[in-house]
């Protein structure tokens, strides 16, 4: 009797010491993967930070000439990070730090007459900055009926008319989900390809005449041919650190097309 309770109370044991090792074996792994997300969490953080603080630079560095040019570039970027937080593709702390820097940037911008002039001359319909406007009323921040309003009157200057109805969907100049490649041609142009198939030819000639970053390209053509698509598919980017959004190439493309 004894002997049998001490082999039952032997494997008891076995057992138990059985379920110990596979549990910390559990959690060491689980700690393990959240470290790895932690550090890929961390990684777009400071993705991200680099990419507002390299958008503000160059805005703030900029030429009169350049200027619009940049707050168009910044305004895409930050139109981009409402999108990316608005359908919860940010995570963990970088959600926490892309929503707690629009929240404090996006009313300095939208109190700004400056930068509210150059709002309305970046319309083009009433969906432009449609993620801002989003984020901005589920945050509730201030200035945002005067920002919707800046929206919906440069939409009626873009339209012709300040008595014009809105744009209608078919007539939207909306941006390619993405881009699939980039081919840089003669006289500083470029022949992009977007993934619904469509092709758009853009001259970049008139920016690297009148931009002090692009005007590099001037003196040194074979640097325009680096040219490649970045971000997936959202911009395209050389290897002197230039880059250009999608928003802005649909726009350069149309204001081509419209002379």
């Amino acid at each position: 009797m004894i002997n049998l309770l001490g082999e039952v109370k032997l494997s008891d044991w076995i057992q138990i010491a059985l379920l110990c090792v596979a549990a910390a074996a559990l959690f060491w792994t689980a700690l393990e993967l959240r470290e790895q997300v932690r550090s890929r969490d961390f990684e777009n953080y400071l993705l991200l930070w680099d990419k507002y603080t390299e958008a503000w630079r160059r805005f703030g560095n900029a030429k009169e000439d350049d200027r619009f040019f940049e707050f168009v570039e910044l305004m895409d970027l930050l139109d981009a990070s409402c999108n990316f937080y608005n359908n919860g593709i940010l995570r963990r702390s970088t959600r926490e730090m892309v929503g707690g820097y629009l929240t404090g940037i996006l009313p300095d911008i939208f109190d700004d007459p400056t930068k509210q002039e150059m709002l309305i001359k970046s319309i083009e319909d009433r969906d432009t900055f449609s993620e801002i406007v989003k984020f901005a009323r589920r945050a509730r921040l201030d200035g945002t009926d005067g920002f919707v309003a800046l929206i919906e009157s440069g939409a009626r200057l873009e339209s012709g008319s300040a008595n014009a109805p809105s744009p209608k969907l078919a007539d939207a100049h909306v941006v390619p989900a993405r881009i699939v490649s980039v081919d840089a041609l003669t006289g500083f142009r470029l022949n992009v390809v977007w993934t619904d198939g469509t092709n758009s030819r853009v001259d970049l000639s008139e920016l690297v005449d009148d931009s002090r970053h692009f005007a590099s390209f001037a003196t040194n053509p074979s640097a325009f041919q680096t040219v490649s698509v970045v971000g997936s598919g959202t911009g395209i980017g050389w290897q002197n650190g230039l880059d250009i959004s999608a928003v802005t190439l649909v726009r350069l493309a149309k204001s081509a097309s419209a002379i």
